[in-house]
């Protein structure tokens, strides 16, 4: 669907010294340069994950293996996302200040009067209305919660696209948001939220890093991994049915320092990553800030 995430993956026998992967943009186009990606190695395979893909033609990439900086084999991966009348989606993001949430609702015919509603995961009230709009004219924004970081794609409503963006995105923000015609739903993303915490012990000993997720709905994966990006350390299998905490820890001794990465796994896929690096004083740091 138009606005969820495509996770790629480019996997090879062995990576002796000196050979590495890399996915890029082939025949980039103004569309898919566009979308926010990030990389993930883990053993021989390495993981592209394209954030947000609009569904306004082929995505396409290639995965090169190179041997000491020379290319010396590339393979082709092109991929399409379509916009249906109705979509239903479950998005996952980290609260880092890179991380962004595309809430896409386009309409095939014109219409009058449109609203964004937001049912918090951690509130027991009914829906909020979170931005409404009547064609041609200004986009209405509730910023009771969201501030200045809940924006419109677009100024003025044009009575077919109601695009919305949240950036960054907070822990806070989990829950459902649905778009609304008139009384006609169009959209629905269910947004699962993750976010790393540090607990520094007395005298620097020891740090405990806990990677946390806003809600189970279905089957998902916790794991820490180390420096090397092949060794789990630690994981947990989070599942629906199953009340228990919704978190994973990890106690770092304060010599060992590194970075450490919370990734969550969905069907074997990652779709969260948050690096932390650990002075082996025990300081942390995540682009620079030790807390989100």
């Amino acid at each position: 669907n138009s606005g969820s995430d495509v996770i790629l993956s480019c996997s090879i026998s062995r990576l002796p010294d000196g050979v590495s992967l890399q996915w890029k943009h082939r025949e980039s186009t103004q569309h898919n340069s566009g979308n926010s990606t990030e990389q993930l190695l883990m053993n021989n395979t390495l993981y592209l994950i394209v954030r947000h893909v609009r569904g306004d033609g082929k995505q396409k990439y290639m995965c090169e293996v190179q041997d000491n900086g020379s290319t010396v084999l590339t393979a082709d991966m092109d991929f399409e996302v379509y916009t249906y009348s109705y979509v239903r989606s479950t998005i996952y993001r980290s609260n880092t200040n890179h991380s962004e949430l595309h809430l896409i609702c386009k309409f095939s015919q014109t219409g009058n009067q449109f609203t964004w509603r937001w049912k918090p995961v951690y509130s027991d009230y009914p829906e909020i209305q979170i931005a409404s709009v009547h064609k041609d004219q200004n986009i209405n924004i509730n910023r009771t919660h969201f501030g200045e970081r809940l924006r419109p794609a677009t100024t003025l409503f044009n009575g077919k696209d109601f695009t919305m963006h949240i950036v960054p995105v907070m822990f806070e923000d989990a829950g459902t948001y649905t778009c609304v015609a008139g009384t006609r739903s169009y959209a629905t993303v269910k947004l699962i939220t993750v976010k790393v915490t540090v607990d520094t012990g007395t005298g620097g000993a020891s740090t405990n890093l806990t990677c946390s997720v806003s809600e189970v709905t279905e089957t998902v994966r916790l794991v820490w991994m180390g420096n090397d990006n092949k060794t789990f350390i630690t994981e947990k299998t989070l599942k629906a049915e199953i009340q228990e905490e919704k978190s994973l820890s990890l106690s770092v001794q304060g010599a060992d320092g590194g970075t450490w990465t919370c990734v969550l796994f969905h069907q074997n896929s990652p779709r969260v990553v948050i690096p932390y690096y650990l002075e082996p004083s025990g300081e942390c740091f995540w682009r620079g800030k030790c807390s989100m």
